[in-house]
């Protein structure tokens, strides 16, 4: 068998190396690139190979026929192994994008009940005072109760669907879980605010 495959074989391997390592290390991973181009990669060792043993038939003995062998299942295991390589690398980049977007919608999150706290109690009746304490305790427990009905149609539905992929991701807090569902009073609601950085920040690590 003619040693002039050796030099296309040896390039086309070199390629394939290329090829995998830059796809992998790009932000996102190439993994179309890396398909097209590692499959054109692998066409060219399995042309070069082939050619390589239909010109040197006359010398094509069992020691040969079995380095074509090889040389065309380690081409194949080589192709598999590193397109693999690459869309594991995707996997694990969208993971991290989900896992960064969550925390940022967590942050959020949780700025935004602070705005809506702060907005309440800037036009929040006066605190009870003892010659009118029955109406005015009335009236706090009115405001209180009116700002749990706008928490629930503001913020409810996404409190909630941010608990579920937390608990998905296994983030929990005993205390967010205590109050989430249905909060009473501002109180309740500060604490779910305050409680979600606490997992923003427990989510960064896992």
């Amino acid at each position: 068998m003619s040693a002039s495959w050796k030099v296309p074989v040896a390039a086309a391997i070199l390629g394939l190396f290329i090829v995998v390592i830059a796809a992998a290390r790009l932000t996102p991973p190439a993994v179309v690139i890396a398909d097209r181009y590692l499959t054109l990669d692998a066409i060219l060792m399995i042309a070069t190979i082939v050619t390589a043993a239909v010109s040197s038939r006359q010398e094509f003995d069992r020691e040969h026929r079995l380095l074509v062998v090889v040389l065309l299942v380690s081409t194949g295991m080589a192709w598999y192994s590193g397109r693999l390589w690459v869309h594991e690398k995707m996997f694990d980049y969208l993971v991290l994008e989900q896992k960064t977007e969550l925390h940022l919608r967590i942050v959020e999150l949780s700025g935004d009940m602070e705005l809506f706290l702060r907005e309440r109690a800037r036009h929040g009746p006066p605190k009870p005072a003892p010659a009118t304490w029955d109406r005015d305790v009335q009236r706090v427990l009115l405001y209180e109760a009116e700002t749990a009905q706008l928490f629930e149609v503001q913020f409810g539905p996404q409190v909630r669907k941010t608990r579920e992929i937390l608990a998905l991701e296994r983030v929990t807090d005993r205390d967010f879980d205590a109050f989430y569902r249905r909060p009473a009073n501002a109180f309740q609601i500060n604490v779910i605010a305050e409680r979600l950085l606490v997992l923003a920040r427990r989510l960064e690590k896992t």
